[in-house]
């Protein structure tokens, strides 16, 4: 899906009312159209200026960037570190990001704060309790206290050592055997990776067998699943 980035205007006589006034610019991000014209017409209502962004890759956001806004509305499912870093960053450059999040997903709000966010929002609360925090963001305060966000911090501090831990095994493994690997979670077969490597499939065996001693595991199941458990792609070698 492309990207969709359009002002949303209320055809209402609260427009006429606010039109001589400067608006609070809000910006939001939403995976799906439908809930983002809701949420704007919630902000328009209010006296918020609204401008929805439906973006398929952080790319389809460069309209958005160009501008400064008073609260950007970041309601994309953030669910891996990854996820949070290919957005979050950029958005905090055009304005405070309060970031949506369904359920109490403790590190999943760490890494959100980690990556810039100023506040977040339970997206099961009712409309008037986002509100208050838009313009509270807006008016300056600080919604995270530092104990909090440092309890955050800490947590996602934690996280990443051990992802780091359990991947340091990966880490042993050669260039050859890393491709094997990558072809195992890809579910090729030995014989497609002899193929496909121009090699025979006793090389292939032997190095998935090498991969089996450094991962300390016994089969191939086990050497994917836990390749799968810690992130694991040949480009973190490089």
């Amino acid at each position: 899906m492309g990207d969709v980035v359009t002002d949303y205007i209320l055809q209402s006589p609260r427009v006429a009312e606010t039109s001589g006034a400067a608006r609070p610019k809000v910006l939001i991000v939403e995976r799906y159209l439908m809930i983002a014209e809701s949420l704007a017409y919630s902000l328009d209502i209010e006296g918020f200026q609204v401008k929805i962004a439906v973006p398929a890759t952080k790319l389809d956001l460069d309209d958005v960037l160009a501008s400064k806004w008073h609260v950007v509305l970041l309601s994309i499912d953030l669910e891996t570190r990854d996820d949070v870093s290919r957005f979050l960053p950029l958005l905090s450059d055009v304005g405070p990001v309060v970031v949506l999040t369904a359920g109490t997903d403790r590190l999943a709000q760490a890494w959100c704060i980690e990556a810039g966010a100023v506040a977040l929002a339970d997206k099961e609360r009712p409309f008037g309790n986002l509100l208050e925090i838009v313009r509270r963001v807006i008016g300056g305060e600080t919604l995270i206290g530092p104990g909090e966000k440092e309890r955050l911090l800490e947590l996602s501090r934690l996280h990443a050592s051990e992802v780091h831990r359990r991947r340091a095994p990966f880490l042993a493994l050669t260039a050859r055997e890393q491709g094997v690997l990558s072809h195992l979670l890809e579910g090729q077969s030995v014989r497609t990776i002899a193929r496909v490597s121009s090699v025979s499939e006793s090389t292939v065996r032997s190095q998935i067998r090498s991969i089996f001693q450094k991962l300390g595991v016994n089969s191939q199941l086990r050497a994917v699943s836990l390749a799968r458990q810690v992130g694991w792609t040949a480009d973190l070698h490089q």
